[in-house]
């Protein structure tokens, strides 16, 4: 669930947010809210050093939906710094090439599905005593 606010920023902190976000290639709402999640992530939660990078490519993969779903649905598609830069029908053959395109680079490898953001189900065993 989220909350929708409004809050008043200095001219100076909202000049900040936003040449942060041009950096990043993100929008100036995902920056307040990285930076407000992580003002209040408990310090001894690990955090992945490359995490926020990896949201981006997300970010990218879920703009870019609406298009990829016309042109590649069912494919697996790669994304970088917010362009798809390659895909494929099978996953193993993009990985491998992405591998040696990227080396030691985020990229953001997903199936093209009808859904951006599709519904997960995980059914959980019954334990039956006798």
């Amino acid at each position: 669930m989220s909350e929708q606010i409004t809050i008043t920023l200095s001219n100076e902190i909202y000049q900040q947010i936003a040449q942060l976000a041009r950096h990043n290639r993100q929008n100036i709402s995902d920056v307040v809210h990285d930076v407000v999640v992580r003002t209040f992530t408990p310090p001894n939660a690990p955090v992945h050093p490359a995490r926020n990078q990896m949201l981006q490519e997300v970010e990218a993969y879920k703009r870019l939906h609406p298009a990829l779903v016309k042109t590649h649905l069912g494919q697996f598609v790669a994304i970088f710094q917010g362009q798809l830069v390659d895909s494929d029908t099978d996953k193993q053959t993009l990985f491998f090439r992405i591998k040696e395109k990227f080396p030691n680079q985020i990229v953001l490898q997903q199936q093209v599905m009808p859904d951006a953001d599709p519904i997960l189900r995980f059914r959980s065993p019954h334990l039956l005593r006798e």
